[in-house]
């Protein structure tokens, strides 16, 4: 089906002419059909399988150019996806702590930590609270993503697991809210039973020079100004919890969403995540 065949069910609303307006607590967005303009052998105002995308937040006098999607681009609301989730949390009876927010300049990208008011207080290495990481974006550079993660009281940051424990797509998540709020509690579990030991483990295990100069060179892909800061933040036998927190301290910063994930996915290489961990929650997403 095209994108006009499908905007009702995606919640966007006809404004008429081929475009088709959504808003929320975040801002607005259009997404406009294209045409051809015509020329030289070419006929004027046929379909093109894309959309124009525009945005505008309540500072912005007009929308601005976003780039454009296919006819076959999926949306999914930033608000619906949150309240999904904030739905799903209060379901299993574990109240929100707080969130934090981060949507770019652009309006076309979003990316949300709840943070689930279930700490676990570990002697020498603080509060650590269960938090749900958000990802969605309008102009199609990403699906809808849901990741499981860590946020640390003491340093005020977030973490999300990408890839050993892993996380969940638009499909999944367009599935029943039961799935989500039986992921949802399955990751609470899975952080109540093992979190210790994965912190405890990590922090004992202490990396070489060659280890930390690897980490530091998949740092430096994504930027070398992010390598130089991160470097800073080492002291002289880092553990792999300590690289871990340096990794994440300079993330939760970091302004370019992409970046952000990126360096998430570096961090998570430093920590020892107990198998069982991994076992638990391989076993709730094959039941999704």
């Amino acid at each position: 089906m095209s994108f006009e065949e499908r905007f009702e069910n995606m919640e966007l609303t006809d404004m008429g002419n081929g475009c088709y307006h959504y808003s929320d607590s975040y801002g607005e967005i259009v997404y406009r059909k294209l045409k051809t303009n015509g020329g030289t052998g070419i006929a004027d105002n046929e379909d093109v399988p894309y959309l124009a995308l525009y945005t505008k937040n309540e500072n912005m006098d007009e929308f601005q150019y976003c780039g454009i999607v296919s006819d076959s681009y999926k949306f999914v609301g930033n608000d619906k996806i949150n309240n999904q989730i904030r739905a799903s949390i209060n379901e299993i009876g574990k109240p929100i702590l707080k969130e934090k927010c981060f949507v770019n300049s652009k309006l076309t990208n979003m990316y949300n930590e709840i943070i689930i008011e279930h700490a676990l207080n570990i002697p020498e290495r603080g509060t650590i609270y269960p938090q749900i990481i958000i990802k969605n974006s309008y102009d199609g550079t990403g699906s809808t993503n849901i990741a499981f993660g860590l946020h640390i009281q003491e340093n005020d940051i977030g973490f999300g697991f990408r890839e050993k424990i892993g996380n969940m797509n638009q499909i999944h998540i367009s599935s029943s809210s039961t799935n989500l709020s039986t992921a949802v509690g399955g990751y609470i579990t899975a952080f109540s039973e093992n979190i210790i030991e994965l912190i405890q483990s990590s922090f004992n295990n202490h990396l070489s020079e060659d280890e930390i100069m690897s980490t530091l060179n998949l740092i430096e892909e994504i930027g070398k100004k992010r390598r130089e800061s991160i470097s800073t933040l080492l002291e002289d036998g880092t553990s792999m919890w300590q690289m871990f927190l340096a990794i994440t301290r300079f993330s939760s910063l970091e302004k370019n969403l992409n970046a952000k994930i990126m360096l998430e996915s570096v961090a998570e290489r430093c920590l020892i995540v107990p198998a069982q961990m991994i076992n638990m929650m391989e076993t709730l997403q094959g039941e999704e």
